[in-house]
Formats: structure tokens, sequence, C-alpha cells
């Protein structure tokens, strides 16, 4: 299983594997990255396709220091209590939820799930669905309203769309792939079956880590110009 190698790219939230040797990857990159050729680079033997599509919106939003400290302690424990956080940083538990929730209203972070496929009942399956031209929004509806507990859902710009669902067993997969294949609009559809979930923090706790030193920099600029121009006057 090839999961290391990307694992040591920046931008990589998680990877699933399956069980016919396929991995998937969350990445957050920007759309002119050629991931496939980045992956090539380091190794990774097979085809490699490339689904945009997570729909993240941009933010304006200018994230202080404590709002980076409060996402640092929040990474790998998002259930972490408020009281908790805000003890070890020095504030009132009103200011840790008041920033969080500014921070979510804004679009400045974004939770995503964690799941111990391990832990689960029942199977994960991935669905991926090949659209003909112009009938991919009225194939991704139906394949929604069918599965009924779709867990995440990506789609390209183009045909290509992918779904993840629970089944309580194989057989269920296997229906949900014929009826996928039959309906009108749909050129072709597979369906794996998930193995595991690697969730990647090293890389985001750096960069969090990056923010928080450059925040307190520039705090610390700011309050010296401040002193320069009251000295001045």
């Amino acid at each position: 299983m090839a999961i290391p190698h990307p694992a040591k790219i920046d931008g990589v939230i998680n990877i699933g594997s399956t069980y016919d040797k396929s991995v998937l990857v969350t990445l957050l990159a920007n759309q002119d990255q050629d991931f496939p050729k980045l992956l090539v680079g380091m190794g990774v033997e097979g085809e490699v396709s490339w689904v945009p599509g997570l729909g993240i919106r941009t933010t304006k939003f200018r994230m202080t220091k404590l709002d980076w400290e409060i996402v640092s302690l929040l990474l790998r424990d998002a259930e972490r209590k408020l009281d908790e956080i805000a003890k070890q940083l020095k504030v009132s538990t009103k200011t840790v939820k008041r920033r969080l929730n500014m921070m979510m209203k804004e679009t400045a972070i974004f939770t995503m799930p964690m799941v111990d496929l391990r832990k689960t009942e029942g199977i994960s399956y991935q669905l991926r669905v090949q659209s003909e031209q112009g009938k991919k929004s009225e194939v991704e509806k139906s394949v929604v309203a069918k599965i009924g507990n779709v867990v995440f859902r990506a789609s390209d710009s183009q045909k290509g769309s992918g779904f993840g669902f629970t089944g309580a067993n194989v057989a269920e997969g296997n229906d949900i792939l014929e009826w996928a294949k039959q309906q009108p609009g749909v050129k072709s559809a597979s369906v794996t079956i998930a193995e595991r979930v690697v969730q990647v923090f090293d890389w985001i706790e750096d960069e969090v880590k990056r923010r928080v030193r450059a925040t307190r920099i520039h705090g610390l600029g700011s309050e010296r110009k401040m002193e320069e121009t009251v000295g001045i006057g």
C-alpha cells in the first residue's frame, strides 16, 4: 500500500485505501498544481486520476494569534472542552467560543469527520460515476436520493462524480452499482470497498505553528511602531 508516499505531500488531509488496492487522497491544493505528476515523481506506480470539487469557500477573514493557538489545540481532538482550551491559553471560555464561532461563520476553518472503519458497522463504499455530457447534475441528484446516507460527495468540472456511503453487506453495494449503471445519463460506474482511512496532521501542525509565530512577530512590530509614534509625538 502506497500510503506513506502521499502522506509526505503538503496539503494532504487524509488517505483512504480500498480492497481493490486503490488509494484515495483528499488534498488541499491550487488548481494549477499537477498532483498526478507529483505522485509519479515520488515513486507511486499506477494510474492517477484527479477529481477536484471539495467546494471549500475562500475567505478574507484575518486570523489572530489567539485564533491560530485555538486551532492548534483542536487539530487532533476537535471535541476538546472549551474551558480546557481557555485555561491553557489564559483567556475566558466565552472568548474561545466567540472566536471559534467567528472562524466557522467566516469559513476560516472547517471540520471533517474522522472515521475508524475498523470500528464502524457495515461496509464503507466509494461509488464513482461518469456521466454523459450535460447530465452530471441530474445523475448526482438521482444517486444521492437513491443512496440516502452519503458520507461525502465530490465532483470534477466535467463528467466525473464520487460518493462515499455505508452499506450493511456486499450485496447492497452491488445493488447500488447495478442501479447506477442503468440510470439515464450514466456512461459508466464502479464501486470499491474502503479498507481504512489515515488522517494526516504533520504538515498542518507545522503550518499552524508558523502562523502563530508570524502573528506574534507582526504583533510585536505593531507595538514597536506604536511606541515610536508615541515617542515622536
